[in-house]
């Protein structure tokens, strides 16, 4: 199977190199080729090529960001820019440079937070990509240790993204993203010695888990 699952990934994989000869100065053949920059990274990513991955994200975001002032109050674009910094995050994180990871997550907090700024009735597209900056921020400072720092941003996660979730009982991303902070949250609350804090927590990520599963198709 994973013989398989590797030659798929690899046809995939040339088909967005093909794709990627294709381009030009037109601002839509540019969007295009971010895209598949994207889809690039992404494979890349299960193939393990890492290296390779961060090139490829580093060039779809720049591309968004060079085509941003000619459409600059778009706010998808503005989405994408934010969510290609949070990807590129993680990318820095799977090779343990925590340092640019860093950045780039916080570099996507800030975007989202001057977007919500910005934009206030448009607020919960931009507040979805903050709360998964914050929680793989979260994530990159436990495997630093960084606990205390992990805990505040798991924190403002759920603060963030439990209101939209109980509007949105339904949506399985919005569960998943409270559960998710709650249960970062737990271990690293355990970490510190901080046990029946760890457990409230993970005790509270159930319900939330619960609920994804009956929306899973019976």
């Amino acid at each position: 199977f994973e013989a398989i699952r590797r030659t798929l990934l690899e046809d995939a994989l040339t088909l967005q190199e093909g794709m990627l000869s294709e381009e030009g100065d037109d601002p839509a053949v540019r969007r295009e080729a971010a895209e598949a920059y994207n889809r690039l990274s992404a494979i890349q990513q299960l193939l393990g090529r890492q290296e390779e991955a961060l090139v490829s994200i580093e060039k779809a975001l720049a591309i968004r960001e060079e085509l941003l002032p000619d459409d600059p109050d778009n706010l998808l674009k503005r989405d994408n820019i934010a969510l290609g910094h949070h990807d590129l995050g993680n990318v820095y994180r799977s090779v343990g440079r925590w340092e640019d990871s860093e950045r780039q997550f916080r570099r996507s907090i800030e975007l989202c937070e001057e977007s919500i700024r910005r934009n206030p009735d448009q607020s919960p597209g931009f507040t979805v990509t903050l709360v998964r900056s914050l929680s793989d921020l979260a994530i990159t400072f436990e495997e630093q240790s960084r606990f205390e720092e992990a805990v505040a941003l798991c924190r403002r996660a759920f603060e963030l993204i439990e209101p939209l979730a109980k509007l949105e009982q339904r949506n399985a991303g919005r569960l998943s993203q409270v559960a998710a902070a709650l249960q970062t949250q737990g271990p690293a609350l355990t970490r510190l010695g901080r046990f029946d804090e760890a457990l409230a927590s993970l005790d509270a990520a159930v319900p939330w888990r619960e609920r994804l599963v009956e929306l899973l198709p019976k």
